[in-house]
């Protein structure tokens, strides 16, 4: 019997008392809840692990976009809902841009935490599947930091 991670389970029927996660006053700050829901987390990440990649992750994105927050602020933002959106774009587009980036770095993190290798073939396969998960969700919130900061995306691979 496996113990791994897995994004995939039914949600749990009632939802937990919801707790906060408390940002920069700049940033909107992130609900449990609506994180679980979002990304497809169950409830064998308890919510304090849950607490802990979701404070980790803000603190990576907001240091990646720390000189785009000061130049926003110079252009009289006074915080992330006052940013002008690309033209084109529905309002909140970029609120939605930074929670895609915090919560694809958050679960990640998770799946790295809770992924569970064992020695059938099986698990050797789910194993290389979560890789390439954590790998999507890392090039997600890179893309959405890009997006942010109206920079190209850019991928590269190695041969």
């Amino acid at each position: 019997m496996s113990n791994s991670f897995n994004a995939h389970n039914a949600p749990s029927p009632e939802p937990p008392e919801d707790r906060t996660v408390v940002n920069h006053p700049w940033y909107p700050d992130l609900s449990l809840n609506s994180f679980r829901t979002a990304q497809r987390v169950d409830h064998v990440a308890t919510d304090d692990r849950i607490e802990h990649a979701l404070q980790l992750s803000v603190i990576e994105v907001n240091h990646r976009l720390m000189p785009w927050m000061a130049e926003q602020q110079s252009a009289g933002a006074s915080d992330l809902s006052e940013v002008e959106e690309r033209p084109g774009q529905p309002a909140g587009a970029v609120e939605n841009l930074y929670f895609r980036a915090v919560w694809s770095l958050a679960k990640a993190s998770l799946i790295e935490r809770y992924r569970d290798y064992d020695t059938t073939r099986s698990g050797a396969d789910q194993a290389e599947e979560l890789e390439d998960s954590i790998g999507e969700l890392r090039r997600d919130a890179a893309w959405a930091i890009n997006d942010i900061m109206k920079k190209p995306r850019v991928t590269v691979e190695l041969i």
